[in-house]
């Protein structure tokens, strides 16, 4: 919600416009927040990091890098 801003002149826009610029922004956040989970786990050499008790370090990592 705070991006609102930076989406002017959606009201005015069609439907499908907005529809496709949302969805591309999901996925675009999809894949910002994999790339993270995935250097986090090569910093930890632990692909199932996220599933066992997280470790400061860790999870300072991945939200740095989201």
């Amino acid at each position: 919600m705070a991006q609102v801003p930076f989406f002017s002149g959606m009201a005015e826009a069609r439907h499908w416009d907005v529809v496709w610029l949302c969805t591309r922004a999901t996925v675009g956040d999809a894949n910002i927040a994999f790339g993270a989970y995935v250097l986090a786990a090569l910093f930890v050499k632990d692909w199932f990091w996220i599933a066992k008790p997280w470790r400061l370090s860790t999870l300072s990592i991945y939200l740095a890098l989201a």
